[in-house]
Formats: structure tokens, sequence, C-alpha cells
């Protein structure tokens, strides 16, 4: 198998082969032209329609592919496609990825390889295959080098080029090229990849607020809101006590309070190199609803310095007049609850007392009494208000 693996770029790039478009020579203006383009996929995805084009172009290439996928060649994904529909990109990955002769011949990647198609499968078993005939055939593609960029325990990206036979093989020149393209690849697919992966992780946190009981706020050093949970957006509109005010600051009812909670969070944030400490602060409500908590806790700073819409504070909102309301189901699979046992528990979550409950539901007393012994025995409390304080603190889920 041809195999060349990546070495350090050299300041020149080797000249090409005439370009059977331009019928001239691939000049240097053009490969730093690429070069730079690569270089804006670390923070432009979606760069990558571009920079396979100019691909296509340096390796006088009609077809140009860059997919990710995992080191067993499950879930393969496009990132881009040049000399076909992104449809038909995303049809030949659902039905010959996983019969590819390519991949399925040379399944173990090395990071840096340029690898031939020839050197793969010979042209003879290549023709009688059903990729060839009913794939490949139709789009001209048939000389062929995949650009291993990317091999790591969970993913693996590559690119694809392609050509007509008329076109002639792959030269050694075009090879050492791609060899001298690869660390820019490298990097960029790298970056690309480790911002991708703290995007997901900030979206995993984000959502993971969403399970909290109480309304979440994350806020600047400023004391702007960066992200509210659902909860917390829902108290804001309602301006019962605390809502958004000029420039995305925080507001209590009256401007006494307004200052008391700026100084909360200012204290949270810290100063002068010093860490912030944790506050709390009551807020009365005009609606005549029990007072909010506030309950204010530092974050730790990035290690690159603040910024301006960086998450510095936690602030997280008591509401007694809200009520705890996990999934029904949850309570059912954590405790093996029976359906009438899962209704009492939301029933004493809501408020209700016992006779209420047996009002409600046209039971006897004793009826929902016993209901309550069963549910105090399955989830190991003892009275009922330590009852409804483990299940005040149970998560929500995304269904809750």
């Amino acid at each position: 198998m041809t195999t060349l693996a990546a070495r350090a770029p050299v300041e020149r790039f080797p000249h090409l082969p005439p370009g059977a478009a331009t019928g001239s020579r691939i000049d240097e203006d053009a490969c730093q032209r690429l070069v730079s383009a690569i270089n804006e996929l670390a923070l432009a995805p979606g760069e990558w329609p571009t920079v396979l084009q100019l691909l296509g172009r340096a390796f006088n290439c009609h077809y140009a592919a860059a997919i990710t996928t995992t080191p067993e060649r499950d879930t393969p994904r496009s990132l881009g496609a040049v000399g076909i529909t992104a449809d038909d990109h995303r049809e030949f990955l659902r039905t010959w990825h996983k019969r590819n002769l390519y991949g399925s011949r040379c399944p173990t990647r090395q990071a840096g390889a340029v690898v031939l198609g020839s050197s793969i499968v010979s042209r003879a078993e290549l023709v009688r295959s059903d990729m060839y005939r009913h794939y490949l055939a139709p789009r001209a593609i048939e000389e062929v080098v995949r650009l291993d960029v990317l091999h790591e325990c969970d993913r693996s990206q590559s690119i694809s080029l392609a050509r007509t036979r008329s076109s002639g093989p792959f030269t050694d020149a075009e090879l050492h090229f791609a060899q001298t393209l690869m660390p820019h690849l490298q990097r960029a697919v790298v970056v690309q990849a480790r911002l991708g992966d703290a995007s997901a992780a900030a979206r995993s946190a984000l959502a993971a607020l969403e399970t909290a009981q109480a309304p979440i706020l994350l806020l600047d050093r400023r004391g702007r809101v960066v992200h509210a949970s659902a909860d917390a957006e829902r108290l804001l509109r309602e301006a019962d006590g605390l809502s958004i005010g000029t420039e995305d600051a925080l507001r209590a009812v009256a401007p006494s309070l307004s200052a008391r909670l700026a100084a909360l969070i200012t204290r949270a944030v810290g100063a002068c190199g010093e860490p912030g400490t944790s506050g709390t602060l009551r807020l009365p409500r005009p609606s005549g609803k029990p007072d909010l908590t506030l309950v204010a806790v530092p974050l730790p700073p990035r290690a690159t310095g603040p910024g301006a819409h960086h998450p510095a504070v936690l602030l997280q909102v008591a509401d007694p007049s809200a009520r705890a309301n996990p999934q029904r189901a949850l309570l059912v699979e954590a405790f093996e609850l029976t359906p009438a046992e899962a209704d009492l528990a939301t029933d004493l979550l809501a408020g209700l007392s016992v006779r209420e409950i047996a009002d409600a539901s046209e039971r006897s007393i004793a009826t929902v009494r016993t209901h309550l012994a069963s549910l105090l025995a399955k989830t190991g409390t003892a009275r009922q208000s330590e009852l409804v304080r483990l299940l005040m603190r149970l998560p929500r889920t995304p269904n809750g």
C-alpha cells in the first residue's frame, strides 16, 4: 500500500502538472490561497466546500469530499462535497460507506497518511465491484487518493479526491504536495474538533441547568445575564420581584434593593485578583407571594482572563411558591411505586394535605394513609415532611 506520512511543511510548494481546466501549472499564489483557506477551517467549519473546491483544482479532480466517522467506520457524516450534491454524498454514505472497497480493504488508518486507491484495490477488481458499477462509474470516479487527516480513539476524518482515468494516475509530485498540505489540514481539523468538543460540553452543561428545581441565571462580571434556564426566563418575564433592566442587568422592585443586588453580584465576582465570595439576598414581590431568595456563587475565572460575556456568577433563585414537579415516570422507576402511590407523591408535592387528596380522589382517608405508609417505606423516609423534601430534591428530566 502506498502510504506517505506527513512531514513538516516546506517553504515552497512543488509545482504540479498542468491543470486540465487552465492548461497552466499551479503557482505559488494558488498554493498559498489553498493553505489560507485550510487554516480558516479551524474557526469556520462552513468553509469545507471552499477548501474542497480548491483541492479539486490543485489536483485536477472533479470530485472531492470530506467525512468524519468513528474508527470503526460507523455513523459517517459528510463535512462537504464538490462534484456531487450534498444529498448524493449522504446517499453514498448511507448505501456504500460500510461496503466501500477502499475502506473495508484498508480499515486501519494512520493520521497524516496519503493513500492511493490503486494501492488498495486493483483496477481489475474495482471495475467488477457493485460500488463501481452503481456509483463510481456513473460519476467518473476512477483515480482516487485519500488523505487520512485525523484518527483518534473516538473519531476519524478523511478527504477523498478523485478524477477520471483519462486524467492519469496521481504523480509523485502530487502525492508530495498532498503530504506538504497535511500538517495544515491536521492543525485545522484538530482545532475545529477541540472547539466542537468545547461547544458540545457547554451545551451539555447548560442543558444540565434545566434539571435543577430552582431557576438558574449565569451572569458576567458586570451582572448582565449570559444565560437563563427556562424557569428563570419565566420568572424574569413575570417581573415579580426580579426582572431585566437596562443593558441586560438584573433589577429588583426598588432602587435600594437593586443596589443591594448589584453589590451581591460584585462581591461574587471579586476584584483586584481576589476571588469572589458567595452571598444571599431576599427580594420582596409586588404580588404578595413569598419573598424570593437569591444565592450568588462565584464561578472559576478563565485562564486566559475575563471575557466580555464569560459567565462569572451563578445566581440561584429560591421561589417558595414554586412547586417541585419531577416526572411521574421518574418517581415510579426510582422507588418502584404503584400508579396510586405515584399519584399520591405528585399530590403531596403540589402541597395538598391527606384529607384534600382523599376528597379529590374520592377515597377514604384510611386508604390514602395506607398508600402514604407504603410510600414512606419505599422511599426510606420516616415522616411526610421528610418524604416531601426528598421528592423536591429529585432532578427533572427534559420531559418533566
